[in-house]
């Protein structure tokens, strides 16, 4: 006995048919749908990891902020949606690379009494070489 009649033959006993019960078909349907968001998901963040990916790598490191102080700091770049460095702390540096923005703009932060003040900017050409952006 195949299971299509395994299925037939519990028809009359009250058994739910798994096979060909309208909420077995609803569910089949809400299920892949989830499998297909889930997939097309993945897919779009493997593209963009993958995109993102050799740009960094293709690029060199064209900024670099030093801590010469005795605070904590860190760089703000508010042209790219106001991301930042890391916290950059005493003697040490940080490095990336920029690319796109001929008129970029670094906002340099610093730790004082306990709160973040914004103490340098500085405007360059991201394409324009390395720049050195110590406050």
């Amino acid at each position: 006995m195949n299971h299509g009649e395994r299925n037939a033959s519990r028809e009359g006993t009250g058994h739910l048919t798994v096979g060909s019960s309208p909420t077995w078909k609803a569910l089949k349907t809400v299920l892949m749908r989830i499998k297909t968001t889930i997939g097309v998901t993945s897919a779009g963040i493997l593209a963009a990891v993958l995109m993102s990916a050799p740009a960094a790598h293709a690029s060199p490191l064209n900024f670099q902020s030093c801590n010469k102080t005795s605070s904590q700091e860190f760089v703000q770049f508010p042209y790219r949606g106001e991301w930042s460095s890391t916290i950059i702390e005493p003697g040490k540096c940080w490095q990336t690379s920029l690319v796109g923005n001929t008129n970029e703009e670094a906002v340099g932060y610093r730790k004082v009494n306990g709160y973040w003040l914004a103490v340098a900017t500085k405007y360059f050409n991201d394409s324009a070489g390395f720049t050195e952006f110590d406050f």
